[in-house]
């Protein structure tokens, strides 16, 4: 925050925040800024097959789009979200770093999640995600897209969901090898 305030921020502070540092960061993505290793297709299937795996196990995957230098998800699950985090991380860090032949991390130790409040809040994420590459100027073959229709909405992960739909972005490592 420009005036130096940890959070809980007030409502002018939360806003400021809100229209400065993520319009900053999507642009900086847009450009094609950090390493774009996903933008190879070996890789971006890799990412794609690694968040199918437990789809209908640990979580129901909506929508997620694999960009040349970030993933962006919306999934909901019975598995907490900072371990579910962890485990595609990984498993995807270690095979997309073999499939490179490159050592070192691959993404960036914190990622961004929020909590979907409502079917309006759903569907702008959804949209978000869906026009991410075209935002982005990057043609078709350039970026994986999956969008399971309506399946935050369906009751197959029913009322034991230990947390609500969230949209999750996974930013690539800045960008040296080891």
């Amino acid at each position: 925050m420009a005036d130096g305030h940890p959070k809980p921020w007030g409502v002018r502070a939360a806003n400021e925040y809100r229209e400065r540092f993520p319009k900053r960061l999507d642009a900086w993505l847009d450009a094609g800024y950090d390493a774009c290793y996903l933008r190879d297709p070996g890789c971006a299937r890799i990412i794609a097959d690694a968040l199918h795996f437990f789809d209908g196990e640990r979580y129901d995957l909506a929508s997620f789009v694999v960009m040349p230098n970030h993933v962006l998800l919306q999934l909901r699950g019975d598995t907490e979200l900072e371990s579910l985090t962890h485990s595609l991380k990984s498993y995807s860090a270690q095979e997309v770093n073999k499939e490179l032949e490159r050592r070192g991390a691959f993404w960036q130790q914190e990622g961004f999640d929020h909590l979907l409040r409502g079917i309006p809040h759903l569907d702008r994420c959804l949209c978000y995600i869906q026009q991410n590459p075209e935002k982005a100027h990057l043609k078709r073959g350039e970026y994986l897209y999956l969008r399971v229709p309506n399946s935050l909405l369906s009751s197959s992960c029913g009322q034991s969901c230990s947390f609500s739909p969230v949209q999750v972005k996974f930013l690539t490592n800045k960008f040296r090898e080891d």
